[in-house]
Protein backbone atom coordinates (compact mmCIF):
# COMPACT_ATOMS: atom_id res chain seq x y z
CA UNK A 1 0.00 0.00 0.00
CA UNK A 2 1.35 3.42 -0.99
CA UNK A 3 0.67 6.32 1.32
CA UNK A 4 1.18 9.76 -0.20
CA UNK A 5 2.09 11.96 2.70
CA UNK A 6 0.70 15.14 1.14
CA UNK A 7 1.94 18.27 -0.58
CA UNK A 8 5.10 19.88 0.60
CA UNK A 9 6.59 23.17 -0.43
CA UNK A 10 6.63 23.95 -4.14
CA UNK A 11 4.38 21.01 -4.94
CA UNK A 12 6.74 18.21 -3.88
CA UNK A 13 5.17 15.01 -2.64
CA UNK A 14 6.25 12.15 -0.45
CA UNK A 15 5.26 8.50 -0.15
CA UNK A 16 5.76 5.84 2.44
CA UNK A 17 4.59 2.32 3.11
CA UNK A 18 5.43 -1.31 3.75
CA UNK A 19 7.67 -3.45 1.54
CA UNK A 20 5.33 -6.41 1.92
CA UNK A 21 2.59 -4.65 -0.02
CA UNK A 22 4.77 -2.55 -2.35
CA UNK A 23 8.16 -4.00 -3.18
CA UNK A 24 11.45 -2.33 -3.98
CA UNK A 25 11.15 -2.85 -7.80
CA UNK A 26 7.71 -1.23 -7.87
CA UNK A 27 8.90 1.75 -5.79
CA UNK A 28 11.92 2.39 -8.01
CA UNK A 29 9.93 1.94 -11.22
CA UNK A 30 7.36 4.47 -9.99
CA UNK A 31 10.05 7.04 -9.15
CA UNK A 32 11.72 6.48 -12.53
CA UNK A 33 8.48 6.69 -14.48
CA UNK A 34 7.44 9.95 -12.79
CA UNK A 35 11.01 11.32 -12.92
CA UNK A 36 10.93 12.12 -9.21
CA UNK A 37 13.72 13.80 -7.26
CA UNK A 38 14.38 13.31 -3.56
CA UNK A 39 15.61 10.82 -0.99
CA UNK A 40 14.41 7.22 -0.73
CA UNK A 41 15.01 5.66 2.69
CA UNK A 42 14.61 1.90 3.05
CA UNK A 43 14.60 0.07 6.39
CA UNK A 44 14.91 -3.71 6.40
CA UNK A 45 13.39 -5.83 9.15
CA UNK A 46 16.84 -6.82 10.52
CA UNK A 47 17.76 -3.18 11.18
CA UNK A 48 19.75 -2.65 7.99
CA UNK A 49 19.21 0.69 6.26
CA UNK A 50 19.87 2.05 2.79
CA UNK A 51 19.49 5.51 1.29
CA UNK A 52 19.14 6.25 -2.43
CA UNK A 53 19.38 9.77 -3.82
CA UNK A 54 17.07 10.10 -6.82
CA UNK A 55 17.29 12.95 -9.30
CA UNK A 56 14.80 13.16 -12.17
CA UNK A 57 14.14 9.44 -12.01
CA UNK A 58 17.81 8.33 -11.88
CA UNK A 59 20.02 7.16 -9.01
CA UNK A 60 22.77 9.70 -8.39
CA UNK A 61 24.08 8.50 -5.02
CA UNK A 62 23.86 5.84 -2.33
CA UNK A 63 26.13 7.34 0.34
CA UNK A 64 24.58 9.29 3.21
CA UNK A 65 27.48 11.39 4.55
CA UNK A 66 25.40 12.50 7.53
CA UNK A 67 25.46 9.05 9.10
CA UNK A 68 28.23 8.00 11.42
CA UNK A 69 30.53 5.10 10.69
CA UNK A 70 32.71 3.94 7.82
CA UNK A 71 31.92 5.02 4.28
CA UNK A 72 30.68 1.84 2.54
CA UNK A 73 31.97 3.03 -0.82
CA UNK A 74 35.50 3.57 0.50
CA UNK A 75 35.36 0.08 2.02
CA UNK A 76 34.31 -1.23 -1.38
CA UNK A 77 37.21 0.56 -3.10
CA UNK A 78 39.64 -1.00 -0.62
CA UNK A 79 38.21 -4.51 -0.72
CA UNK A 80 37.77 -4.58 -4.50
CA UNK A 81 41.37 -3.55 -5.08
CA UNK A 82 40.77 -0.06 -6.49
CA UNK A 83 42.72 1.65 -3.67
CA UNK A 84 45.29 0.60 -1.07
CA UNK A 85 44.95 0.97 2.69
CA UNK A 86 47.42 3.88 2.64
CA UNK A 87 45.38 5.72 0.02
CA UNK A 88 42.16 5.24 1.97
CA UNK A 89 43.87 6.55 5.12
CA UNK A 90 45.04 9.63 3.20
CA UNK A 91 41.53 10.31 1.91
CA UNK A 92 40.06 10.05 5.42
CA UNK A 93 42.72 12.37 6.78
CA UNK A 94 42.01 15.04 4.16
CA UNK A 95 38.27 14.60 4.64
CA UNK A 96 38.56 15.20 8.39
CA UNK A 97 40.54 18.40 7.74
CA UNK A 98 38.44 19.83 4.90
CA UNK A 99 35.00 18.15 5.17
CA UNK A 100 35.20 17.50 1.43
CA UNK A 101 33.41 14.61 -0.23
CA UNK A 102 35.83 11.65 -0.60
CA UNK A 103 34.99 11.42 -4.30
CA UNK A 104 36.20 14.98 -4.83
CA UNK A 105 39.39 14.21 -2.88
CA UNK A 106 40.06 11.08 -4.94
CA UNK A 107 39.72 12.91 -8.23
CA UNK A 108 41.55 16.09 -7.25
CA UNK A 109 44.47 14.15 -5.75
CA UNK A 110 44.72 11.89 -8.79
CA UNK A 111 44.45 8.74 -6.68
CA UNK A 112 42.02 7.23 -9.16
CA UNK A 113 41.04 8.16 -12.68
CA UNK A 114 37.55 9.38 -13.52
CA UNK A 115 36.79 6.31 -15.66
CA UNK A 116 37.83 3.91 -12.93
CA UNK A 117 35.83 5.85 -10.34
CA UNK A 118 32.74 5.69 -12.57
CA UNK A 119 33.32 1.94 -12.98
CA UNK A 120 33.56 1.51 -9.21
CA UNK A 121 30.47 3.65 -8.53
CA UNK A 122 28.45 1.66 -11.05
CA UNK A 123 29.54 -1.68 -9.59
CA UNK A 124 28.86 -0.58 -6.03
CA UNK A 125 25.42 0.81 -6.89
CA UNK A 126 24.49 -2.36 -8.78
CA UNK A 127 25.61 -4.40 -5.77
CA UNK A 128 23.27 -2.34 -3.56
CA UNK A 129 20.33 -2.79 -5.97
CA UNK A 130 20.99 -6.56 -6.08
CA UNK A 131 20.74 -6.66 -2.29
CA UNK A 132 17.64 -4.46 -2.15
CA UNK A 133 15.81 -6.80 -4.54
CA UNK A 134 15.97 -9.48 -1.83
CA UNK A 135 14.26 -7.24 0.74
CA UNK A 136 10.64 -8.28 1.17
CA UNK A 137 9.90 -7.03 4.68
CA UNK A 138 10.50 -3.55 6.01
CA UNK A 139 9.44 0.02 5.33
CA UNK A 140 10.22 2.78 2.86
CA UNK A 141 9.85 6.55 2.72
CA UNK A 142 10.45 8.95 -0.14
CA UNK A 143 10.52 12.69 0.44
CA UNK A 144 12.19 15.92 -0.59
CA UNK A 145 13.13 17.34 -3.95
CA UNK A 146 16.28 18.25 -5.90
CA UNK A 147 17.39 20.63 -3.16
CA UNK A 148 17.44 17.69 -0.70
CA UNK A 149 20.24 15.96 -2.60
CA UNK A 150 23.64 16.78 -1.07
CA UNK A 151 26.58 18.04 -3.08
CA UNK A 152 28.73 15.24 -4.43
CA UNK A 153 32.25 15.08 -5.76
CA UNK A 154 30.95 13.10 -8.72
CA UNK A 155 27.26 12.91 -9.59
CA UNK A 156 26.69 9.91 -11.86
CA UNK A 157 23.07 9.45 -12.99
CA UNK A 158 22.38 5.72 -13.27
CA UNK A 159 19.26 4.41 -14.99
CA UNK A 160 16.88 2.74 -12.55
CA UNK A 161 15.32 0.60 -15.30
CA UNK A 162 18.70 -0.75 -16.46
CA UNK A 163 19.87 -1.52 -12.92
CA UNK A 164 16.60 -3.29 -12.07
CA UNK A 165 16.76 -5.41 -15.23
CA UNK A 166 20.39 -6.32 -14.53
CA UNK A 167 19.60 -7.12 -10.90
CA UNK A 168 16.73 -9.44 -11.82
CA UNK A 169 18.85 -11.15 -14.48
CA UNK A 170 21.56 -11.75 -11.89
CA UNK A 171 19.06 -13.21 -9.42
CA UNK A 172 17.83 -15.75 -11.99
CA UNK A 173 21.34 -16.65 -13.16
CA UNK A 174 22.63 -16.92 -9.59
CA UNK A 175 19.90 -19.40 -8.69
CA UNK A 176 20.93 -21.56 -11.66
CA UNK A 177 24.62 -21.39 -10.75
CA UNK A 178 23.93 -22.44 -7.15
CA UNK A 179 21.73 -25.33 -8.20
CA UNK A 180 23.63 -26.72 -11.16
CA UNK A 181 27.25 -25.53 -10.95
CA UNK A 182 28.54 -24.29 -7.59
CA UNK A 183 26.96 -25.63 -4.43
CA UNK A 184 27.51 -23.22 -1.51
CA UNK A 185 29.09 -26.01 0.59
CA UNK A 186 31.69 -26.91 -2.06
CA UNK A 187 35.27 -26.59 -0.73
CA UNK A 188 37.85 -24.73 -2.82
CA UNK A 189 41.66 -24.62 -2.91
CA UNK A 190 44.23 -22.70 -4.89
CA UNK A 191 45.83 -24.82 -7.57
CA UNK A 192 49.33 -26.09 -6.67
CA UNK A 193 50.48 -24.88 -10.08
CA UNK A 194 52.14 -21.47 -10.37
CA UNK A 195 49.57 -18.73 -10.93
CA UNK A 196 50.14 -16.12 -13.63
CA UNK A 197 48.71 -13.18 -11.71
CA UNK A 198 49.29 -10.84 -14.62
CA UNK A 199 46.64 -12.67 -16.65
CA UNK A 200 43.93 -12.22 -14.00
CA UNK A 201 41.60 -9.26 -13.76
CA UNK A 202 41.31 -7.22 -10.58
CA UNK A 203 38.09 -9.01 -9.53
CA UNK A 204 39.62 -12.44 -10.11
CA UNK A 205 42.69 -11.53 -8.06
CA UNK A 206 40.50 -10.34 -5.17
CA UNK A 207 38.62 -13.65 -5.05
CA UNK A 208 41.72 -15.76 -5.65
CA UNK A 209 43.53 -14.15 -2.71
CA UNK A 210 40.58 -14.98 -0.45
CA UNK A 211 41.21 -18.71 -0.97
CA UNK A 212 44.35 -19.06 1.13
CA UNK A 213 43.16 -22.35 2.63
CA UNK A 214 40.39 -24.86 2.07
CA UNK A 215 37.20 -22.80 2.24
CA UNK A 216 33.64 -23.21 1.04
CA UNK A 217 32.08 -21.18 -1.74
CA UNK A 218 29.68 -19.81 0.86
CA UNK A 219 32.61 -18.72 3.03
CA UNK A 220 34.21 -16.81 0.16
CA UNK A 221 30.94 -15.10 -0.75
CA UNK A 222 30.27 -14.08 2.86
CA UNK A 223 33.49 -12.03 3.07
CA UNK A 224 33.81 -10.88 -0.53
CA UNK A 225 33.52 -7.14 -1.23
CA UNK A 226 32.29 -7.83 -4.76
CA UNK A 227 28.78 -8.95 -3.90
CA UNK A 228 27.24 -12.39 -4.26
CA UNK A 229 26.75 -12.51 -8.02
CA UNK A 230 30.17 -11.12 -8.99
CA UNK A 231 31.88 -13.43 -6.50
CA UNK A 232 30.14 -16.52 -7.91
CA UNK A 233 31.03 -15.33 -11.41
CA UNK A 234 34.69 -14.91 -10.41
CA UNK A 235 34.83 -18.35 -8.74
CA UNK A 236 33.43 -19.97 -11.90
CA UNK A 237 36.04 -18.21 -14.06
CA UNK A 238 38.90 -19.18 -11.70
CA UNK A 239 37.80 -22.82 -11.70
CA UNK A 240 37.57 -22.83 -15.48
CA UNK A 241 41.07 -21.32 -15.74
CA UNK A 242 42.47 -23.91 -13.30
CA UNK A 243 43.54 -21.25 -10.80
CA UNK A 244 41.16 -22.70 -8.22
CA UNK A 245 40.35 -26.39 -7.82
CA UNK A 246 37.80 -28.34 -5.84
CA UNK A 247 39.37 -29.63 -2.62
CA UNK A 248 39.67 -33.44 -3.06
CA UNK A 249 39.93 -33.96 0.72
CA UNK A 250 37.65 -31.34 2.31
CA UNK A 251 37.58 -30.98 6.10
CA UNK A 252 35.11 -33.29 7.80
CA UNK A 253 32.02 -31.53 9.03
CA UNK A 254 31.36 -32.01 12.77
CA UNK A 255 28.89 -34.81 13.45
CA UNK A 256 26.15 -34.20 15.98
CA UNK A 257 25.88 -37.42 17.96
CA UNK A 258 23.09 -36.11 20.13
CA UNK A 259 23.02 -36.34 23.93
CA UNK A 260 25.60 -38.71 25.41
CA UNK A 261 23.88 -41.91 26.68
CA UNK A 262 26.62 -42.57 29.28
CA UNK A 263 26.33 -39.50 31.43
CA UNK A 264 27.49 -41.32 34.57
CA UNK A 265 30.72 -42.54 32.99
CA UNK A 266 31.91 -39.19 31.61
CA UNK A 267 32.61 -37.46 34.97
CA UNK A 268 34.73 -40.43 36.04
CA UNK A 269 36.83 -40.28 32.90
CA UNK A 270 37.40 -36.54 33.29
CA UNK A 271 38.87 -36.77 36.79
CA UNK A 272 42.63 -36.23 37.02
CA UNK A 273 44.60 -39.47 36.81
CA UNK A 274 47.08 -39.69 39.70
CA UNK A 275 49.32 -42.28 38.10
CA UNK A 276 49.64 -44.44 35.02
CA UNK A 277 48.39 -47.56 36.79
CA UNK A 278 45.48 -45.70 38.32
CA UNK A 279 44.50 -44.45 34.91
CA UNK A 280 44.69 -47.95 33.45
CA UNK A 281 42.52 -49.33 36.27
CA UNK A 282 39.92 -46.61 35.92
CA UNK A 283 39.69 -47.04 32.15
CA UNK A 284 39.62 -50.80 32.43
CA UNK A 285 36.90 -50.77 35.06
CA UNK A 286 34.88 -48.33 33.00
CA UNK A 287 35.24 -50.53 29.92
CA UNK A 288 34.08 -53.61 31.80
CA UNK A 289 31.13 -51.81 33.36
CA UNK A 290 30.19 -50.48 29.97
CA UNK A 291 30.43 -53.92 28.46
CA UNK A 292 28.33 -55.47 31.20
CA UNK A 293 25.70 -52.76 30.93
CA UNK A 294 25.34 -52.70 27.16
CA UNK A 295 26.64 -56.12 26.20
CA UNK A 296 23.37 -58.10 26.39
CA UNK A 297 21.47 -55.49 24.42
CA UNK A 298 24.11 -55.13 21.74
CA UNK A 299 24.59 -58.88 21.45
CA UNK A 300 20.87 -59.32 21.08
CA UNK A 301 20.71 -56.78 18.29
CA UNK A 302 23.83 -57.97 16.50
CA UNK A 303 23.38 -61.73 16.93
CA UNK A 304 24.13 -63.44 13.68
CA UNK A 305 25.90 -60.43 12.14
CA UNK A 306 29.42 -61.03 13.55
CA UNK A 307 31.40 -63.99 12.16
CA UNK A 308 32.20 -66.61 14.85
CA UNK A 309 35.98 -66.28 14.43
CA UNK A 310 35.75 -62.54 15.03
CA UNK A 311 33.55 -63.05 18.11
CA UNK A 312 35.97 -65.60 19.54
CA UNK A 313 38.97 -63.33 18.94
CA UNK A 314 37.17 -60.48 20.71
CA UNK A 315 36.37 -62.79 23.64
CA UNK A 316 40.03 -63.76 23.98
CA UNK A 317 41.03 -60.09 24.12
CA UNK A 318 38.34 -59.36 26.70
CA UNK A 319 39.46 -62.34 28.78
CA UNK A 320 43.11 -61.19 28.78
CA UNK A 321 42.07 -57.74 29.91
CA UNK A 322 39.75 -59.19 32.56
CA UNK A 323 42.61 -61.33 33.99
CA UNK A 324 44.81 -58.21 34.38
CA UNK A 325 42.07 -56.11 35.95
CA UNK A 326 41.05 -58.91 38.36
CA UNK A 327 44.63 -59.46 39.49
CA UNK A 328 45.18 -55.71 39.94
CA UNK A 329 42.01 -55.28 42.00
CA UNK A 330 42.01 -58.54 43.99
CA UNK A 331 45.71 -59.28 44.21
CA UNK A 332 45.28 -62.85 42.95
CA UNK A 333 44.68 -64.77 39.77
CA UNK A 334 41.34 -66.15 38.70
CA UNK A 335 40.00 -68.86 36.45
CA UNK A 336 37.83 -68.00 33.43
CA UNK A 337 34.85 -69.42 35.28
CA UNK A 338 35.40 -67.12 38.26
CA UNK A 339 35.77 -64.12 35.96
CA UNK A 340 32.39 -64.95 34.46
CA UNK A 341 30.79 -65.64 37.83
CA UNK A 342 32.01 -62.38 39.32
CA UNK A 343 30.93 -60.47 36.16
CA UNK A 344 34.41 -59.46 35.11
CA UNK A 345 33.93 -61.29 31.82
CA UNK A 346 31.00 -62.17 29.59
CA UNK A 347 30.38 -65.84 28.75
CA UNK A 348 32.19 -67.05 25.63
CA UNK A 349 30.21 -66.80 22.37
CA UNK A 350 28.36 -69.89 21.28
CA UNK A 351 29.56 -71.49 18.08
CA UNK A 352 27.04 -71.82 15.24
CA UNK A 353 25.77 -75.18 14.25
Amino acid sequence: MIVWTGRHRRGTMGLSGNLQSFGVPEILQLLALQRKSGILRLDFQNGERQVLFIERGAIVGTRDRRTLGDDPFLNFLRGAGFLSDDQIAAVLRVQSETSRDPLYILLSAGMIGRDRLIEALTQHTQQIIDRLLTWTEGTYEFSGDERSIPKMGLKLPLSIEEMLMEGMRRMDELATIKQAVLAPDLYLLQSPETIDRGSLSRELLVVCDMVQRSITVEGVVATSPLGEYSTYEAISALLEAGVLIVDPCPPLAPIDLGPAPLELVVPVLRKPVMSTWAGVLVLSAASICLGLALGPTLRGQARGLVPPEVAQARHRMDRALAFEVYQSMRGESATPGRLVDERFLNPPPRSRR
